[in-house]
C-alpha cells in the first residue's frame, strides 16, 4: 500500500506516469499520491493520510484528515449531512479526472467510482471497480494518443420510465444514476410505496452506478421489506452488476435470476 502526506504532494496534473512495469505496492503509492493531490487542487485543501490497495478487480483508497475548516465548522454546528452531500457532489465532479489516473496508472478501464465520506471520524473511501486493459495503448500520458483515446462527451442526464400494471409499477433509470440523478429516481419510487404497490427495478439501461445510487437502492429494498411489498430488480449491463458484486449485494438483493 502507498502512503501520502498532502504537504509534500504535487498538484495531480503534473504526476506524470512511468511506461516501465511497477509492483502493485508502487501504483498503489502513486495512485494515493494523485488523488490527494487532485482532492488538494480542487477541494483547496488534501487529505492528510492517503494509503490506497491495487487488486486485480478494483483500486480501493482510504483518505484519513479530508475535511476543510469551513466543512469541520459545519460540522461541529450539527451540519454534518450538509457537509457529506457536499462532499458527494465534489467526488462526482472529481471522477472523470480521478478514473484517468487510476487507468493511466493500472492500464486498465474504470468501470465505476464508487465514494462515500465519514465526517466524524473525518474519512473517506474511494473505489475504483477495473474492467479491460486500455484500449490504444501508446504514447506518453497526456499525449495526443491519449487525449483521443479518453476524451468522451458529457454524461447524458438520467431519464427514468414508469409504467403501470396493475399493482405492479415497472421503473426504468436509463443513463448514469449518480448524486445527481437520484432525486429523479427517488420520486416514482416514493410515489409507488405511497399507493403500496409492487415495485419492479429494471436496470437494462443503467449506464453507471455510484454508491449515492446504491444507497437508494438499498433504502428502496429495505422500506419494501418493512412495509411487506414486492420488490424485485433486473439485473444491469456487466459494468453495473459488478457494483453490486464488489459490495457482496448481489446475493442479498432480490434480483431476477435466469433459469
Amino acid at each position: 500500500m502507498g502512503a501520502a502526506g498532502s504537504q509534500a504532494l504535487p498538484p495531480a496534473p503534473s504526476q506524470r506516469v512511468s511506461a516501465e512495469p511497477r509492483t502493485r505496492g508502487q501504483m498503489a503509492n502513486q495512485i494515493a499520491n494523485g488523488l490527494v493531490g487532485l482532492w488538494r487542487e480542487r477541494a483547496g485543501v488534501g487529505p492528510q493520510r492517503a494509503r490506497a490497495h491495487v487488486t486485480e478487480t478494483s483500486v480501493t483508497c482510504l483518505m484519513e484528515g479530508t475535511l476543510t475548516a469551513a466543512e469541520r465548522t459545519l460540522a461541529v454546528s450539527g451540519r454534518t449531512e450538509l457537509v457529506r452531500r457536499q462532499r458527494d457532489e465534489l467526488r462526482r465532479i472529481l471522477r472523470p479526472d480521478a478514473s484517468r489516473l487510476v487507468e493511466r496508472v493500472t492500464g486498465r478501464q474504470v468501470l465505476c467510482m464508487l465514494g462515500d465520506t465519514s465526517v466524524d471520524p473525518d474519512h473517506a473511501v474511494d473505489v475504483f471497480v477495473l474492467g479491460d486493459p486500455v484500449d490504444g495503448g501508446g504514447g506518453p500520458p497526456g499525449g495526443e494518443g491519449e487525449g483521443r483515446r479518453r476524451r468522451a462527451p458529457a454524461p447524458p442526464a438520467l431519464e427514468v420510465g414508469v409504467r403501470e400494471h396493475g399493482r405492479t409499477v415497472h421503473i426504468r433509470p436509463a443513463g448514469e444514476l449518480d448524486l445527481a440523478g437520484v432525486s429523479a429516481l427517488a420520486e416514482p419510487i416514493e410515489a409507488a410505496r405511497a399507493k403500496g404497490m409492487a415495485i419492479v427495478l429494471e436496470l437494462d439501461e443503467l449506464e453507471f452506478l455510484d454508491s449515492s445510487g446504491l444507497n437508494l437502492i438499498l433504502a428502496t429494498w429495505e422500506g419494501a421489506r418493512r412495509d411487506g411489498t414486492p420488490f424485485v430488480l433486473t439485473p444491469g449491463p456487466a459494468n453495473v452488476h459488478r457494483v453490486f458484486q464488489v459490495a457482496g449485494l448481489d446475493d442479498v438483493l432480490p434480483f431476477e435470476r435466469g433459469p
